[in-house]
């Protein structure tokens, strides 16, 4: 295994059990699926977004100490933006067409402006990955993360507000270990932060509690809504958990059959959902629903899922790949 460590080695065997389970739809009747834009990208890629120019981002790299991968899609090719110096990125956020940010690993926080990038300090300890980072705008942003090693950092937490990126205590009861994942808002004001041991964060615009309210799990790897009366928490490592959160409280959405899910996307009320093993979903109407992949993905990770209107991209690779491989991803397209 790679630097993950052996966190990902407990989760690959326990994915193992489900690649049987794993279905790249197709067939009559099935609904409309993705289609792929590249399968074979060197670099895995873990995240993208939109931009209101109709531009996606897409991020990700050679993750375990090496290189940043930055793509740019038009609508119509693949464009490599050059990363000098970066580590790999996990998470881009898009709070303006020229005001996007990645972060990733080494503690690591970039401004993408559509062109370049330039590296912004934002106090991170070198040990730890951010694994999310979301913001309401360029002065407002949140990056999380942790570390799979037992000597790197854990809880992490930075905020940017009033031009100074700050830590973020953890609040009482959080273990020690807990590492997170992903954060999203509908607002400065609302902000969702999700992670190990199940653990669920709210931020209320002045403290950062933990919300008891929802349901175990073993870990929450996205969180991402539609607005603050429609927000999604995804993970699982033997089977999926799906939590959906009203404005009043959580409830344990029923995702049988699903893959364990690592990505979650939320746009007018419909949910788009992937994770192990090329598995895709949408969810609508109180109901799961698998949408056809490509075979060629039918053995990876589905990481990331962007929204933009009708248009939606996949992002993934082989996460788990084996010690000495390098790394490839995959864009999908519905």
């Amino acid at each position: 295994m790679k630097t993950l460590g052996s966190a990902a080695a407990v989760i690959r065997t326990i994915l193992a059990a489900w690649a049987a389970l794993a279905g790249c739809g197709g067939g009559s009747g099935s609904p409309p699926g993705f289609h792929a834009l590249a399968t074979e990208q060197s670099g895995i890629l873990l995240s993208a977004a939109y931009t209101a120019d109709g531009m996606a981002t897409i991020a990700g790299g050679q993750i375990g100490g090496g290189g940043a991968l930055l793509l740019r899609w038009d609508g119509r090719a693949l464009a490599t933006v050059p990363t000098p110096g970066a580590h790999a990125f996990w998470w881009v956020t898009a709070p303006g067409p020229r005001d996007l940010f990645l972060a990733g690993e080494a503690g690591e926080v970039h401004h993408f402006d559509g062109e370049s990038l330039t590296a912004v300090d934002a106090g991170a300890p070198a040990t730890a990955t951010l694994f999310g980072v979301w913001g309401s705008g360029a002065g407002d942003l949140w990056a999380v993360g942790g570390s799979f090693s037992t000597t790197g950092a854990k809880r992490v937490i930075r905020h940017l507000s009033g031009g100074q990126w700050t830590a973020v205590d953890s609040p009482a009861g959080v273990p020690a270990e807990t590492t997170y994942f992903k954060v999203w808002g509908s607002g400065p004001g609302d902000v969702w932060i999700v992670g190990d041991g199940g653990v669920v964060l709210h931020w209320d615009g002045a403290a950062l509690s933990r919300d008891t309210r929802v349901a175990g799990a073993d870990r929450f790897l996205t969180v991402h809504g539609c607005d603050d009366r429609d927000v999604w928490a995804v993970g699982g490592t033997a089977s999926a958990e799906v939590r959906a959160f009203d404005g009043a409280g959580w409830r344990v959405f029923d995702a049988t059959g699903a893959q364990p899910l690592e990505g979650v996307a939320c746009a007018g009320g419909d949910v788009l959902v992937g994770g192990a093993f090329g598995y895709a979903a949408r969810i609508a109407g109180g109901r799961i629903t698998p949408l056809p992949t490509p075979a060629a993905v039918g053995d990876l990770f589905i990481h990331g899922i962007a929204r933009a209107g009708a248009h939606a991209l996949a992002v993934g690779g082989d996460l788990l790949a084996g010690a000495g491989d390098a790394y490839h991803g995959f864009v999908l397209e519905l």
